[in-house]
C-alpha cells in the first residue's frame, strides 16, 4: 500500500487528509480526514511541529497502514536535513518521501526543461534529492527521501508511481484537505 498526506489551514484549524492506494488492485482503498485546532505558529523550517500532530492522528486512525508514504513537504532537502517527511518517517519507522512544491534547500546545476525530466539537487556535495519538471509551465516537484529510502530510490518510486496514479493520489489528498474548510 502507498499513501499520500496533505494538510491545509483555515485560520487556526488544520485539516489533514490521507489517501491510501493498493498497488496490486490499482485503486484507492481508503481516505481519511481529521481536523485539529493548531496552536503552534507558522515558523519557516519548523513546519513539522505544526503538522505532525495532524499526520499522527490521520495515521493512527487509518485501518490500513501504507508501506510507503508520500508527504506534501520536505524530506532531507531541508536546512536541518529533517523536514516533515523525514520527521514523520523516523517517528513511525516507515518509508517516507517528501514531495514539495518549492525548493527550501540545496543547489541545482540546471533546472529540468522537459516534462518528467529530473535533475539532482545537491547538499554538501552529495545528491540529496531531485527536481522534477511536472508540466509545460514552471511547475516543479522537489523530491527528497524522508526515511528509509535513498534519493535515487525516492525519485524512481515517484516516477513509477506517477504512471500508476501518484499525481492523482497527491492531488486527491490535496483536494480532501482543502474541501469544506
Amino acid at each position: 500500500y502507498v499513501g499520500a498526506c496533505d494538510v491545509s489551514y483555515k485560520e487556526k484549524i488544520a485539516r489533514g487528509a490521507i489517501v491510501i492506494y493498493d498497488l496490486k488492485e490499482k485503486r484507492i482503498i481508503y481516505e481519511g480526514i481529521v481536523e485539529k485546532e493548531i496552536s503552534f505558529p507558522y515558523v519557516p523550517t519548523f513546519l513539522s511541529f505544526r503538522e505532525i500532530p495532524v499526520l499522527e492522528e490521520l495515521y493512527k486512525k487509518s485501518p490500513i497502514k501504507p508501506q510507503v508514504l508520500f508527504i506534501d513537504g520536505q524530506g532531507i532537502l531541508h536546512p536541518f536535513k529533517l523536514g516533515l517527511a523525514s520527521h514523520f518517517g523516523v517517528l513511525y519507522n516507515i518509508i517516507t518521501i517528501g514531495i514539495a512544491k518549492n525548493k527550501l534547500e540545496g543547489e541545482i546545476k540546471k533546472m529540468p526543461e522537459r516534462f518528467m525530466e529530473a535533475e539532482p539537487v545537491y547538499m554538501d556535495g552529495k545528491i540529496s534529492g531531485f527536481c522534477l519538471k511536472l508540466s509545460k509551465g514552471k511547475k516543479y516537484l522537489w523530491i527528497s527521501p524522508g526515511n528509509l529510502i535513498t534519493p535515487r530510490e525516492a525519485l524512481n518510486f515517484t516516477l513509477k508511481f506517477i504512471k500508476d496514479g501518484y499525481h492523482f493520489l497527491m492531488k486527491r489528498a490535496d483536494i480532501l484537505s482543502k474541501n469544506v474548510i
